[in-house]
């Protein structure tokens, strides 16, 4: 019995331990406010910000709605992390680095994703928020693949990682993509893509705290 006592309380200890050291790697974020959709999440503060915007300009509505509603799903804003060894400016394809970036939807929940087709037509890609998860944690085989399922704070996502070689097998990369539903029907989405160099980012140091900082405004 007492070593059972032990053991939980040093399980106790550590669990406290890893919460303060989160607390403390957040305590500097910056709080995105919405109150159009009624949310705030934080964000890293050094990470370089661009705020997103109603991206359905000259393209045809979503089916049964009128101009001013194509598209729904608004990409509100990402973020990016350059690397020590970044090769490219601005964003693009990374050999090192990390992107967020944050959407969502319209009152339906229904996930709407542009592509735009040789010869500059549009067309319109409908899905839900857990296909949408999907085709964001998709990544290509690796010597191992590990897919840590997300349950935090609400949110309801997955996270791949991928690691190349063996004895230990290298990080090679991370794509994670999480959910929550609002009050007014409308999901919010958050994406995860870490290209690993020599960087210490990861989805625990990153993507998973800044899902736990969202809050509701009253």
């Amino acid at each position: 019995m007492t070593r059972k006592i032990t053991v939980s309380f040093f399980v106790l200890l550590f669990t406290t331990a890893l919460l303060l050291a989160a607390a403390r790697e957040t305590s500097s974020w910056k709080p995105y406010l919405s109150s159009e959709y009624g949310f705030e999440i934080g964000y890293p503060a050094d990470w370089q910000f661009v705020s997103g915007y109603q991206n359905n300009y000259g393209k045809p509505p979503s089916p049964g709605q009128q101009p001013a509603f194509a598209g729904e799903t608004r990409n509100l804003f990402g973020l990016e992390m350059d690397g020590p060894d970044q090769s490219q400016d601005g964003g693009g394809s990374f050999d090192d680095g990390a992107i967020i970036q944050v959407l969502i939807t319209g009152t339906s929940g229904t996930v709407e994703d542009w592509n735009m087709k040789p010869g500059g037509s549009w067309s319109l890609h409908q899905s839900t928020p857990s296909d949408w998860v999907k085709v964001n944690t998709t990544l290509g085989p690796g010597s191992g693949l590990k897919r840590v399922a997300v349950d935090t704070n609400e949110f309801k996502g997955e996270v791949a990682v991928v690691c190349i070689g063996s004895n230990p097998c290298k990080l090679f990369e991370e794509q994670g993509a999480a959910y929550r539903t609002l009050p007014s029907g409308r999901v919010l989405l958050v994406s995860w893509e870490r290209s690993v160099g020599s960087n210490d980012f990861s989805y625990q140091k990153y993507f998973l705290p800044m899902l736990s900082s969202f809050k509701l405004l009253k």
